[in-house]
């Protein structure tokens, strides 16, 4: 974590260091920021980290669920019914962009690995042509060569993409039955994906806003495919807070509802200090007079 120091004084960066502790420990709730500066790690690093292939943070266990598998198309809101699952998690997204002579090094990389298995070792060594080929390594090399092509035309950009899931919680039983529960809604999208053991903490790191190279886990991908992938169909839940100014700081919104997925919703009819309202339906006592 950057230890730069900040001056506490903005809303929205308040916000922000209480995003990055939730990040971090899985816990959301204001805390009292001091007068002067401080470097974040006397902020963020408020819990014990316990590392290991179940690391934990203070006294909530983390998990990591990776996804390492993608289907042969992809399409916009890929992932998206992963944000009907009831439950709280966090979702990591990452895309380390590579200049075009990066993206082909990458790909010449890989199609000479593939071109190599296209051949068995007898016709490799004795440089012969007289063995069966593998029809599978020779279509991936070829995937490869076409991979290069579009790299060079320069219309769409090569990125490194991980994409993890991280599930907080004290309670071990309820951590594993989430844990099943979004593997397997992944797995249901067509994609395959691992729990984290021995990479677990690399994985979890590599999460963190500011220390984005840690977890080694990284596909490549186009741009194309990385704007379908991403993580932009969740539900928004409304402002914590009611944005009026006619109203007592800091207060609540005016009611809480349930939306996709069992979602809360903060019902707030105002923007700024004006109020907007829309009710269509008939009313109560219009139903009662009809069922009489």
């Amino acid at each position: 974590m950057n230890l730069s120091m900040i001056r506490f004084t903005p809303t929205y960066t308040i916000r922000l260091l209480r995003y990055f502790r939730r990040c971090v420990g899985g816990e959301d709730h204001p805390f009292a920021l001091p007068d002067i500066p401080v470097y974040l790690n006397e902020l963020l690093a408020a819990q014990d980290f316990c590392a290991g292939v179940e690391p934990r943070v203070g006294r909530k266990h983390v998990r990591v669920i990776a996804l390492d598998g993608f289907p042969k198309s992809s399409f916009p809101g890929g992932l998206g019914q992963v944000d009907s699952l009831p439950m709280e998690y966090r979702w990591s997204t990452r895309a380390i962009l590579l200049d075009p002579e990066e993206a082909r090094a990458l790909l010449d990389k890989s199609r000479r690995k593939w071109r190599s298995r296209t051949r068995g070792f007898k016709d490799q060594i004795l440089k012969t042509q007289s063995g069966a080929i593998n029809l599978y390594a020779q279509t991936m090399a070829e995937d490869a060569e076409q991979a290069m092509g579009v790299a060079a035309s320069g219309d769409v950009q090569f990125a490194q993409y991980s994409s993890n899931i991280i599930c907080f919680d004290e309670d071990l039983d309820k951590l594993h039955e989430n844990s099943r529960l979004v593997m397997k809604k992944i797995q249901k999208l067509g994609f395959a994906c691992r729990l984290e053991t021995i990479n677990a903490v690399e994985a979890w790191r590599g999460s963190l806003r500011g220390d984005g190279y840690r977890n080694v886990r990284r596909v490549l991908l186009h741009t194309l495919n990385l704007a379908d992938l991403l993580p932009i169909t969740f539900v928004w839940a409304g402002l914590r807070e009611n944005p009026s100014r006619l109203m007592p700081k800091n207060s609540p919104p005016l009611l809480f509802a349930a939306t996709t997925g069992a979602t809360p919703f903060r019902v707030n009819l105002h923007v700024a200090d004006l109020g907007h309202t829309l009710m269509c339906g008939p009313s109560a006592r219009a139903n009662q007079l009809r069922s009489d």
